[in-house]
């Protein structure tokens, strides 16, 4: 979820992690899209292929810019707490709010997410009619991943939760869902800009990260035909 990609992005402002990690990272998590696809027991097999290439692409480019291009990286020495980082706060010390109310509150964001999405989709099919729809989408399919990666760049867990919706729907294809999820990091993107001062090194991470989501995306998306 948003606590492990603000999380990186916190090590990687204080020095702690390298480029290629932070990059693996964001490119490894997916923000809420997980728990929307799992939440029905028929879609693992749509799941399971997903994780495991997100996985090796990002595995492949960590190594590949720790290689090329070496960070200096200091030792971890003060322990962070996910808590304080996901709930966006600096002075949570009750453990009633960090543990219980702070989930709960999110869990309940995210249910609403998911209703207002599908309501919204539902609306849509109704007035526009699902041959129009459909029609659009296979006329345009080659701008699907381009749109995957313009909706997973909003820093917000409402991204993940839209092209994880799409992707169930048969809206868009495997590789406009890999595209999508790569590059959506949920709130550790936001968390970078606001908090890295070099930002021609912000530039040059989100630039990375939105070409090697388009790289790979427009790959596997020729390779299995925009399916």
């Amino acid at each position: 979820q948003c606590g492990i990609s603000v999380i990186g992005a916190d090590l990687y402002v204080k020095h702690h992690i390298t480029t290629g990690t932070l990059l693996s990272l964001f490119i490894a998590c997916s923000d809420e899209a997980m728990l929307i696809l799992l939440s029905d027991s028929s879609n693992f097999i749509m799941v399971l292929p997903l994780i495991l290439t997100k996985f090796t692409l990002a595995f492949i480019v960590g190594f590949t810019f720790d290689s090329l291009y070496k960070t200096k990286t200091e030792p971890l020495i003060n322990n962070i707490d996910i808590h304080i980082q996901c709930c966006h706060k600096n002075n949570i010390t009750n453990q009633y709010t960090k543990h219980l109310l702070h989930p709960l509150i999110h869990s309940t964001k995210t249910f609403i997410y998911v209703f207002l999405i599908n309501f919204i989709f539902a609306l849509l099919i109704e007035i526009i009619g699902e041959s129009t729809i459909s029609s659009f989408i296979q006329n345009n399919k080659y701008l699907s991943v381009i749109i995957a990666v313009g909706i997973g760049l909003i820093p917000n867990c409402a991204s993940s939760i839209i092209i994880s919706e799409l992707y169930i729907l048969g809206g868009i294809g495997f590789g406009a869902t890999l595209a999508g999820l790569s590059v959506n990091a949920g709130l550790g993107t936001l968390f970078l800009i606001k908090n890295l001062k070099d930002k021609k090194k912000v530039l040059k991470i989100m630039i990375s990260l939105i070409t090697i989501s388009l790289v790979i995306g427009y790959i596997t998306s020729l390779i299995l035909q925009f399916k």
